[in-house]
This record gives structure tokens, sequence and C-alpha cells, in this order.
């Protein structure tokens, strides 16, 4: 599904879900963005995409080690980039100067501070952009909030930016790996970009995972905490939703951490793609009233 019909679908379910609080705006810079790098040659890598899903895919099952985890930041025009997503961001900075626009003044005035924060931490020390996408590669959240927080900076935007870089590069790699791949994964971290998730689907009695970083859909056994491994069946179980049939949420007694599920054998309604963990935040609502944890 391509970006535009994403937010339409995504504006539609805001409109029709005011009380989630989801801000559309935040979304639509990430995605945005996101445009703006997929236009890169090879989606900002050094080398063709497929040829690294070739390269790759064997190996990353035998040794069960997600396809990126193989990659450095040696293998990304880190250069361009930067460059890109400076030109963004001065673009934006412009459009939210605008005495015409139609957000709130003083909303766009700290978001405009924050953003020269971010282009002053970018430009002040030259390898901190390649550190950025360095410990996006590996999931390093910590050091990127960190890094926030020495700076002064909102952390939030940190992440948000940073993994834009190498998103479209992980989703044309999800795109590329075959079926068996996915099917044969097994493991609770997504086999593409190594992330973890907050939602599954079920699918002809089969789990499956579904990534909130790259869509990547994987197996999964049908019996195990997201979190903790615990695959003792007496200590998993899960709660049905009134009103909601297609949804439910599994948990683990042992450390109370939660899965958001789409049964998919259960409703002819189709969440659309990259999206599945924002149209499931009623499931997150009910969870946490209940005392559960969510991983991330």
């Amino acid at each position: 599904m391509d970006d535009e019909k994403t937010l339409d679908h995504l504006s539609e379910f805001i409109k029709k879900n005011p009380e989630l609080g989801f801000s559309i705006e935040d979304y639509t810079i990430k995605v945005d963005l996101k445009k703006k790098i997929a236009g890169l040659p090879s989606k900002g890598s050094k080398s063709d995409v497929s040829k690294i899903a070739k390269k790759y895919s064997k190996k990353a099952l035998e040794e069960k080690k997600p396809m990126m985890s193989y990659l450095k930041t040696k293998d990304f025009d880190i250069d361009e980039i930067k460059k890109t997503a400076l030109v963004f961001l001065d673009d934006l900075i412009r459009s939210l100067s605008d005495p015409r626009s139609t957000e709130n003044e003083e909303d766009n005035k700290i978001k405009i501070e924050e953003i020269n924060k971010y282009i002053d931490i970018i430009n002040l020390k030259p390898k901190v952009f390649r550190q950025i996408i360095s410990a996006e590669l590996v999931n390093d959240f910590e050091w990127l909030i960190s890094l926030a927080e020495r700076s002064e900076a909102d952390p939030l935007l940190m992440i948000n930016l940073g993994s834009t870089y190498i998103q479209p590069f992980a989703e044309e790699l999800r795109r590329l790996v075959d079926t068996e791949f996915r099917e044969e994964w097994f493991r609770k971290e997504c086999p593409v970009c190594g992330r973890k998730t907050t939602v599954g689907k079920l699918i002809d009695r089969k789990r499956y995972f579904v990534c909130n970083f790259c869509s990547t859909e994987y197996r999964v056994p049908l019996l195990i905490c997201n979190y903790c491994d615990n695959s003792d069946q007496h200590e998993l179980a899960f709660y049905s939703i009134k009103g909601l049939n297609n949804l439910h949420i599994d948990f683990c007694k042992k450390c109370s951490h939660y899965m958001k599920m789409i049964d998919e054998d259960k409703t002819d309604e189709h969440i659309p793609s990259g999206l599945e963990d924002i149209f499931t935040l009623k499931l997150d609502i009910i969870a946490q009233k209940q005392d559960l944890i969510r991983d991330i």
C-alpha cells in the first residue's frame, strides 16, 4: 500500500476514534520524510537491495539473525541521506513558519524549536548522523534517547526521524524476501530488521507477528510469550473483547506482558498493512487497565 492510501486510511480511522488522541500531523511528517529517502537510489543503500536480499536471506535463516544485522553504516550513503533530511527539515520549518498554516501557532513554534535543536545536533557534530543510523540498525534506542537528553532535545523526535532514514530500505528488503524465509523464522524478533513488535495475526490457525517498523509478517510458535519466551500453556492466556470478535489480547501470567492479536479468520474487515499497531490502540487501553505491560 502506498503512503497516500495509508494516510487516507489513518485519517478516516482518527475521525472515527477521536478519543484515542492520535496525532496525524506527526505521523505525516514521518511519512513525508520517508518518501524523500525512498526516492534515493537503492533506498539510501550503496548496494542494490535485491542483491542484499539474495546474499543474506539463507544465511539469516540458518544463523537465526535478522538480515539487517549483517549491514553496517558503510553500506549506506550517509552523506546523501543526511543532505536529503536537512533539505526536508528546512522545508518543514518554512511550512510551519507560514502564517497561513492551519496549525496552532504556539504548537508550531515548539515544533520549530525542536527541529532546530535536531538540526544543530547533526550539523555541529559531524559523526553524529552516522552514529544515529548505526544505532537504528542495531535498535539501540537507549543511545538515541541519551543523545537527545544530553542535547536537551525531544527523544521521540530523535527516534522517529532516525528510524525513517533506514525504513524505506527495510520495507523494500521485506518485499524481496520469499515466503519460505518468513514461514520458517519462528522467533519473536523481526527476521528483516530485528525489531520487536506489539501486534500479531492468526491466519489459517497459524500465528504470525507483524513488524511495526517494516511490516514483515513472520510465523512464530502458536503458544509463546512475546517478551519472556514462556511457552507453558497454563501460564498463557487471552482476553476476548466484547464487540470486537476479530481482536483479542494474548498475555503472559508469568511476566504480565501482552500482544495484540488480529484474527484474520474471523473478519472480513481488513486492517491496512503498516497500521496494525495504530488500528488496535483500543486494545492497549484495555490491556493497561488490566495492569498488563506493553514491551515497546
